[in-house]
Parts: structure tokens; sequence; C-alpha cells
């Protein structure tokens, strides 16, 4: 039998959210128990030393030395933030949708109560959302047996993990709760065309939620890797090194809404990339980001929309190029659920060719949980409201007259 590889994080909040803003996290554990956190010994988060050595002059050749350097060290940590499906997990999530599909109901109405896992599995899920939110930002789960599943019923089953966790909200303006990541054939290079829609690379970023999840069902043969990055360490390297450009990226850009426009809004807004936030629960500072450079990008092809000066263009620049030199990446597999917390990570993917009948398919949820960290109020602008667990906290804003639906298909 497997062991699982359960995450957990210091229960006390204070020691947990100043090391976060400092980039530093508790390492994960396996338990039995999975209500009774444990202390551990402090260990530096997935970029601080070798964020603390570098400079802005480093070599390409040493960035790429040090992202490898930082990909292997996580390969042999991997049982601190991956939970691995037991057979018997694997056999109670079987039961679960068993008894759902008796039930005849859609996907949409899938809850605790209609999708029963045993207490045990529900604490593990809370306290893995937990150490997203308040630890490491991220987690993966893997082994899902999806090859033995339909759509519809990968689709019950991710749903039912994610409500667990916190609310779904849409991620377009059609009111799916539910995405498809998936090659539509669309225009990467359109200014209205959404990534996740093509098999182009997309660049860092943050989704419009607390909380994104991606279940693999199938990867791409060629590409379609998973990187991701904490946000938090790229702003304190930034700031370390240059001041100057850490400044800029705390002021507004113009950001496209890449034609999902709420009633009443214009097709821009303005939102920095990072926002210096007190939690209103411990008084500690946290790091805040939210960016997507294709949608600020996007912007600049809108009429009226103020043109980029040479130090905002230098500070996205010097961004990205940390990003990418701070980087983690893997290769989803089928059945592995990606979990990351977008206020502290920002995460991308590379291109990708589909060579079969079977191309390369994942869902994303965007969750609200109720225990979220503090926003910023220039994040109503975007998320709609600030208020924790809110089913009006992130996602994009629908009229009244559209339902929020699980579409099963792209």
């Amino acid at each position: 039998r497997r062991q699982t590889h359960l995450i957990i994080f210091n229960a006390e909040r204070n020691d947990s959210l100043q090391q976060m803003s400092r980039g530093v996290t508790q390492p994960l554990a396996s338990i039995a128990e999975v209500r009774r956190f444990t202390r551990s010994s402090r260990v530096p988060s997935c970029t601080s030393n070798a964020a603390a050595t570098s400079s802005s002059s480093s070599s390409s050749q040493k960035s790429s030395y040090e992202s490898s350097h930082w990909n292997e060290r996580y390969e042999k940590e991997s049982h601190e933030w991956m939970w691995t499906f037991t057979d018997e997990e694997n056999d109670e999530i079987e039961l679960a949708l068993r008894h759902f599909r008796a039930t005849n109901l859609d996907v949409m109405d899938v809850t605790a109560e209609t999708f029963p896992l045993s207490s045990s599995f529900q604490n593990k899920l809370l306290a893995m959302r937990d150490e997203i939110l308040q630890g490491r930002g991220f987690a993966v789960q893997r082994g899902l047996t999806v090859a033995r599943y339909s759509n519809k019923d990968i689709c019950t089953i991710f749903c039912a993990i994610g409500k667990i966790m916190g609310i779904p909200v849409s991620q377009n303006k059609f009111g799916h709760v539910l995405g498809h990541v998936y090659d539509l054939g669309n225009d990467p290079l359109s200014p209205s065309t959404r990534l996740y829609t093509t098999s182009a690379a997309q660049p860092f970023h943050t989704d419009s939620a607390d909380i994104v999840g991606l279940l693999c069902i199938r990867n791409a043969p060629v590409g379609g890797d998973s990187q991701w990055v904490s946000s938090v360490r790229c702003y304190e390297e930034i700031k370390r090194e240059r001041a100057d450009l850490a400044e800029v990226l705390l002021q507004p850009f113009f950001v496209s809404r890449k034609g999902e426009i709420p009633p009443g809004c214009g097709p821009t807004y303005e939102m920095a990339v990072f926002h210096e936030v007190e939690d209103d629960r411990t008084g500690e500072k946290n790091i805040i980001g939210i960016y997507d450079r294709s949608f600020i990008d996007a912007a600049q092809t809108i009429e009226g929309t103020p043109k980029l000066t040479s130090l905002q263009i230098e500070a996205l620049n010097y961004l990205d190029a940390l990003c990418v030199k701070r980087q983690i990446e893997m290769r989803l597999q089928s059945g592995d659920i990606q979990w990351l917390h977008n206020h502290t990570t920002f995460h991308a993917r590379s291109a990708f060719k589909n060579e079969s009948e079977f191309p390369r398919h994942l869902l994303r949820l965007w969750l609200s949980p109720e225990n979220g960290i503090k926003l910023p109020d220039a994040f109503k602008t975007r998320f709609n409201s600030t208020e924790r667990g809110s089913p009006n906290r992130g996602g994009i804003k629908i009229k009244d007259d559209v339902k929020l639906v699980c579409p099963l298909e792209p």
C-alpha cells in the first residue's frame, strides 16, 4: 500500500504568517491524525537561498543552474508537499461517486452530503487548504485513478473535493465554475484571447481567485509543463536589488478585461502588481501579488490606455526574468491535482503540442475559501468583493440572468 503524505502547517498563526511574509514556510509532514498540527524546524521557501545569494547581474547560465538546483531539491522533498492517494482513499472516492450517481443530480449540485467522504478525508483536505493559504502556497495530490472514469465522473470528483475547500466562483461571463484548460485553436496573439484556450506558453500570472486548482486528465506528449514561483520572494528580491522598480510595481497598471466586462465597467481597470497589506488578524504585513503580463500588454491595444513608461516596462521585464530564474517546474501526470495560492505564488505553463486523438486536457477550479487572507480594497475592482468566504470574492462577475454551471466538455 502506498503511504499518504499529508500537508500540515504550524497552528500558531502569528508564527506561520510571519514566515510567509518573509517567504519562509514550515515543512510538511505525514500523520495519522490530521487535526494534530505539529511544530517543525523552519526551512527556506522554494526560492529563499537562491534569492538571497543572487544578484541582478547573474548570467543566464547561472539562472538555469539555480532553477535546476531548486527543482532537484523539491523533487527530493516532494513528500513534504505531495499527497499521494492510497488505494483505500481511491476506493473511498469511488464509493462516494457511486452514491452521487444514484441521486441523478447535476454536477453543479454536488455537496459533502451528496458526495459523502469520511470526516478524516475531509479534514485532510482542510489541512491541505490551510497549508496552501498560510504556509507553502502550493500542494499536489497524485494518483487519482482517472482512467476508470468518464468526463462527468472526473468533473464530479474534482468539484466535490473543491467544494470542501471553498466556494467555486465563475471563470468567465458565461458562469462556468468548472473550467477546461484545452486548446480550442484560438489565436494566442489576439489581445482578446485568454491563453488557456490555446497551446501557447502562458507567462507567469495569477488567476482571479484565492485558490486555483488544476486536475490533469491528460497532458500533452510534448510540452505543457507547469511552473510556479513565490511571488513574495520575487518582490523581496526586487525591493532589495532594485528598490526603484519595486516602487513601480506597487503602483497601478492598466489591465485589460479581455472581453469579460462586468455591467457598468470599462474594458480596462487599474491594478498594481504587488500590494503591502496589514493582516487584520495578526498585524503582520503580507505581500500580495496579482499579475498577468499578457493582460497588461493587451490593455496597450485599447484606445485611450496610457502607454507604458520605460520604467514600467523595465520593472515588468525584470519581474518576468526573475520568475523564470526562481521557478519550480514539474510535469503533471494524469490524475494529478495541483493547488496554488494566487496571492503568494505566480504560475506559468510551457507551450505544448498535441500529437494524438487524445489532446491535453485539464480541469480548473477557482475557489473562495472561508479563511482567505485579507485583501486590499483595490482588489474589489477585479475580485468584486474582498469578504472572506464570499461567493462573490473572485471570479468573473456575471449578469443577474446568467446561471452558474459546470460544463462537462471544453
